[in-house]
């Protein structure tokens, strides 16, 4: 029997790779219970926010450089980025205005996040001799429309072709927009909310008219604040996260004599459902059948995401665990492999 296991982060206990071993250790067990003959293939995979880039690094040769770039506050943050030796550039957005430089977000971040760092890192790359770029969006502080990329890289010529692969397929602003889906998340109360969506849609008339094109409504626009739509008006390709992940790593071959799949990631939900690793996963993993892990599963999840074709949706974390406790990594990596062997033990319950 061949099991895959492609799991992205837990979030705040767990990285893809640690995830992919704890579930890979609740396969043995059952194997060895069972008297089972087991191979597994572990594939570390991501979506677009943190760990995009090293897991991209995974699958194509080259190095890691670092830039000192304005940061999300405008304070100065190291952020790293990966040449690979066929000259594409690897930016994971979060190095430079990710959620985790921030501390504990407020409105008043909320209003204040700036891409700037993000075009810095471009410009960076450009300037290394980059011939491609491939942006990971996902894991934000920013609900600035990419207005701060843009500005970095006024005067800049953009001639390489740029890929932003993104997690999400929500559109600039509006009801489903970046700021009224994501703000929240980032700090904003309901009134701070009201003026990020205020100006993305003054940004969103501006990058329409400027290109030519409703750039503001294509699905995925609305990705990391938005910055995808400041990207469009740059020529980028905007393309799912993990399905960039899956065709570096080889994953239609990888698949194709699988018995199983398993992958997960640190909250299952409705959001899931809209471009994130896990539905990537499903939709790559074809007639094999998909098992679905998750820290938690959000309540109003659950069906949704059996009838989207998962064989089983799990949550790993015991409902009487406090979070903090569950976050710690070896409880984490404990509770992963238990949850493991339980669904492959009674994969039907």
């Amino acid at each position: 029997m061949r099991v895959v296991i492609a799991p992205d982060s837990f979030k705040g206990s767990l990285g893809a790779a640690e995830a992919a071993e704890a579930i890979a250790a609740g396969v043995r067990l059952w194997a060895r219970a069972t008297g089972r003959s087991v191979e597994t293939v572990l594939l570390p995979v991501a979506d677009g926010g943190e760990g995009f880039a090293a897991c991209l690094s995974r699958y194509m040769p080259g190095r890691w450089l670092t830039a000192t770039v304005t940061g999300p506050l405008g304070d100065h943050v190291a952020a790293r980025y990966y040449m690979a030796d066929d000259g594409t550039a690897v930016i994971e957005m979060a190095a430079a205005a990710g959620l985790h430089l921030v501390g504990t977000p407020t409105p008043q971040t909320a209003l204040a996040g700036t891409t700037r760092g993000v075009g810095e890192l471009m410009a960076q790359a450009m300037a290394g001799g980059a011939t491609r770029m491939v942006m990971g969006l996902g894991g934000s502080a920013t609900t600035d429309g990419g207005a701060g990329l843009l500005e970095a890289l006024a005067g800049v010529e953009v001639t390489v072709p740029i890929v932003a692969a993104v997690d999400v397929d929500n559109v600039m602003c509006g009801p489903q927009g970046a700021a009224a889906v994501f703000g929240t998340q980032k700090g904003a109360d309901a009134a701070t909310v009201a003026v990020l969506d205020e100006r993305l849609r003054k940004l969103a008339e501006r990058y329409d008219r400027e290109s030519g094109r409703p750039v503001s409504t294509i699905p995925g626009s609305g990705a990391a604040g938005a910055t995808a739509a400041a990207l469009l008006t740059l020529g980028a390709t905007l393309r799912s996260g993990i399905e960039v992940i899956l065709q570096a790593a080889g994953f239609d071959k990888i698949v194709a004599d699988a018995d199983l799949v398993i992958t997960g990631e640190g909250r299952l939900d409705l959001q899931t459902l809209r471009g994130k690793a896990p539905m990537g996963v499903l939709r790559a993993a074809g007639s094999v059948p998909v098992i679905a892990i998750g820290g938690s599963v959000a309540a109003d999840a659950a069906t949704a995401l059996r009838t989207a074709g998962f064989a089983a949706v799990i949550a790993a974390t015991p409902a009487s665990m406090p979070l903090p406790q569950a976050l710690v990594p070896s409880t984490a990596r404990t509770n992963l492999t238990h949850a493991t062997l339980s669904t492959l033990t009674a994969p039907t319950e």
